[in-house]
């Protein structure tokens, strides 16, 4: 990461750092001088309950980029991972209130899913920003991460708006697979490229090398929804977290497999299931199970070879084994 100071930043960075400190807090409220310290100010935004990626992928993931862009491990600022967590919790691409996955022992399996139940992420962008603003890097490094934040965190509103507005049951056969992966890469994809660039920009990348690692993150984010979604289908206990893409009728990976697989007859039945399940008349849990007769083979050899496929076309001589690893163990957990 660059070693300049902070003297010269750009009039929106110096903003936010003036309006979120503790003096701008005591004119704004007409408090006495002295009243709330910065120190006390940032202490409790940051402590408020912010749930920590559950996963390791996300976790690590813009470490990873910053190894891979030839930063020294040991001097990888940690303030970029947080700076991520609230980036994480703008996508929510695996936060929908679904429930973490719990292994046996009680520790959290590999599962991407997190609660946001307390944590109120339109709030997350400003805090974005304010943390962002205070990383130790010269003003051109500070500019470059402020505007791929911005970017970043506008497309994956506009994916989760998409995401939101979509319904598996009004959506015709043939438009499954074009939606689908429009959201995906608004929102997932998005979500890693931005970290893998992060990490390269923050680590001091050259241009090049911080496309070549944008380029990496996105086709890393796609093959990550794949595997949440298939995860989602192949949950082996039945409870309310479950069902939940059924009850939301999202539209997933998983019908993107079924459109390309059955006849339109059979794709129509189901989208009439669907619909039940959406408005309360039909079982959840008799369509989950339909679903997955029916794609989880497919889908699992799908996202299997796409995601070997990835990590294989990225530097053979220069593995991700943190990520890899980790791929593999939830792909274990699905077999």
């Amino acid at each position: 990461m660059g070693s300049g100071s902070n003297s010269g930043l750009s009039p929106i960075l110096t903003l936010l750092q003036r309006e979120l400190a503790g003096a701008s807090l005591e004119k704004t409220l007409d408090l006495p001088p002295g009243s709330v310290s910065d120190q006390l100010w940032q202490q409790s935004v940051l402590s408020r309950e912010l749930p920590q990626a559950r996963n390791t992928i996300l976790a690590h993931w813009v470490e990873e980029a910053w190894v891979l862009a030839g930063g020294d491990g040991d001097a990888f600022p940690r303030q970029l991972s947080t700076i991520f967590d609230f980036i994480q919790y703008v996508a929510g691409p695996f936060s929908e209130g679904v429930a973490e996955q719990q292994d046996p022992d009680g520790g959290y399996g590999p599962g991407i899913e997190a609660s946001i139940e307390d944590w109120d992420a339109e709030t997350s962008p400003y805090l974005t920003l304010m943390m962002m603003a205070k990383l130790p890097a010269s003003s051109d490094v500070l500019a470059v991460l402020y505007r791929e934040a911005t970017m970043g965190i506008m497309r994956i509103e506009q994916g989760r708006a998409l995401d939101h507005a979509m319904q598996a049951h009004n959506v015709t056969q043939p438009e499954v697979r074009s939606i689908v992966e429009v959201i995906t890469r608004l929102r997932t994809a998005t979500l890693f490229e931005l970290g893998a660039t992060l990490g390269a920009v923050c680590a001091g990348a050259e241009a090049e090398r911080v496309q070549e690692l944008r380029s990496f993150g996105h086709k890393v984010g796609v093959g990550m929804q794949m595997l949440d979604d298939l995860s989602s289908l192949l949950r082996p206990a039945p409870s309310e977290f479950v069902l939940a893409d059924e009850r939301r009728a999202r539209l997933t990976w998983p019908w993107v497999w079924l459109s390309e697989r059955v006849s339109a007859s059979a794709y129509d039945a189901m989208q009439i299931m669907q619909h039940g399940v959406y408005e309360g008349t039909f079982d959840g849990m008799e369509l989950h199970d339909l679903m997955r007769e029916c794609v989880s083979g497919v889908g699992f050899d799908h996202v299997s070879d796409y995601l070997q496929r990835t990590f294989a076309e990225f530097e053979p001589h220069r593995t991700t084994p943190r990520i890899q690893s980790e791929v593999e163990r939830w792909m274990q957990t699905l077999r």
